[in-house]
């Protein structure tokens, strides 16, 4: 075996490093766009590539702000969860605050959405709340 001097090794680390650099095309609005104003395309080819890139823009620009305005805040907060658990583990299911007449638990009646109780009504409302975030459950 051959004894690789320094020269050798200099050589190989510099082919390392310009493979490293190297990406090949590939058929997207990015990669099309490096050929924009490139004198073996017409002038109405350009246009078109970069009206393509300046919609791709504001395509994801657009994503990324309803992203950002709709889905980056968690609507409920850990002490939130935290009183639904604590309500849903004492009160909801607590037999001195169901209905007397058709023996249904608070929690029953608010997730039917229809409770005469009175101490019902914050929960009610909070129930509702939720679906509009969540959605409804069934």
């Amino acid at each position: 075996s051959k004894a690789r001097g320094a020269g050798n090794i200099v050589e190989t680390k510099n082919a390392d490093l310009e493979k490293a650099d190297e990406r090949p095309l590939e058929e997207s609005v990015w990669d099309c766009s490096l050929f924009v104003g490139v004198d073996c395309l017409s002038r109405s080819t350009s246009v078109l590539m970069m009206m393509m890139l300046v919609c791709n823009v504001f395509v994801q620009m657009t994503f990324c702000y309803i992203v950002v305005k709709t889905m980056i805040d968690d609507p409920f907060s850990p002490d939130t969860i935290d009183e639904w658990l604590l309500f849903r583990g004492t009160v909801a299911h607590n037999i001195k605050f169901a209905d007397h007449t058709t023996y249904e638990s608070m929690v029953s009646q608010i997730c039917a959405g229809d409770s005469v109780l009175p101490w019902a009504d914050g929960p009610l409302r909070r129930h509702s709340e939720v679906n509009e975030v969540v959605g409804e459950t069934g």
